[in-house]
C-alpha cells in the first residue's frame, strides 16, 4: 500500500457498548422469561434445575443456577442449556412476507413448545 492510498482511508467509526442497547435488553428480559416459564410450567424446583443440569453435563450448584437465572443478562449458552435440561424445543417463528418489519405483540412471539 502506498501512501496516498494509506492517506484516503476512512477513519475507523468509534466503537460503542452494544451490551446496554435497549434491543439486547429486551431479548435478554425474553431470555429471562422464557427460562422462568419453561421451568414454572413443569413445576420444577430450583434442586430439580440443578440435577437436570447437572445431568446434561452443566455442573453448577443451586445457588449457582439462581445466580445466573437472576442476572441481568443470560448467556445464549445458559439459555440453551436450560431448555435442553427442561425438554424444550425452540422452534424458529414461521417466517411472514410482507412489507416492514413483521409485527410483534407486547410479549414478543412465543417460541415455547413442550415435547
Amino acid at each position: 500500500m502506498n501512501v496516498l492510498e494509506k492517506a484516503r482511508r476512512p477513519v475507523p467509526a468509534m466503537p460503542t457498548e452494544r451490551k446496554k442497547g435497549p434491543i439486547n435488553t429486551e431479548f435478554e428480559k425474553r431470555a429471562k422469561k422464557l427460562v422462568r416459564e419453561a421451568s414454572s410450567e413443569r413445576d420444577v424446583t430450583m434442586e430439580e434445575r440443578t440435577d437436570r443440569l447437572n445431568a446434561i453435563g452443566v455442573h453448577m450448584s443451586a445457588g449457582g443456577v439462581a445466580n445466573e437465572e437472576i442476572r441481568s443478562d443470560i448467556s445464549p449458552a445458559f439459555l440453551f442449556q436450560c431448555m435442553d435440561a427442561f425438554v424444550v424445543v425452540l422452534e424458529p417463528a414461521a417466517q411472514q412476507y410482507c412489507e416492514g418489519p413483521p409485527h410483534r405483540g407486547e410479549d414478543g412471539p412465543s417460541a415455547l413448545m413442550p415435547v
